[in-house]
């Protein structure tokens, strides 16, 4: 968990001010602690391509550094489409390392 905290606080010190991305397993401690940021603003979207576009829009629009997560795998692939567009700005991009000992274990029983 404290790396998380970590990204966390190495985003406030870069002035960010919201985090787009999709709920998943692999994001739930990124996402815990985007919760106790005071200064970074969480927002769920329903998909990881909305959320890469989000995160575009509002780099563009707001001036502000856009930044976006995902879930492992196919989740981080749905971010580039919006990262394509957002080419000329800097979004930074957060995929959710997979641990080994997870692999698989949200399989239906």
């Amino acid at each position: 968990m404290r790396i998380y905290e970590a990204i966390v606080k190495g985003l406030e010190s870069a002035g960010v001010g919201a985090a787009f991305g999709g709920a998943g397993e692999n994001a739930a401690g990124l996402m815990l602690a985007l919760k106790h940021s005071k200064q970074i603003r969480p927002i769920i979207t329903r998909n990881e391509q909305a959320a890469s576009f989000m995160a575009c829009g509002y780099a563009m629009y707001s001036g502000h550094l856009g930044v976006c997560f995902a879930t492992a795998g196919p989740g981080a692939f749905n971010l580039f489409s919006g990262l394509a567009v957002a080419m000329s700005d800097p979004i930074p991009c957060w995929r959710s390392p997979v641990f080994r000992h997870s692999i698989g274990r949200a399989r239906a029983r």
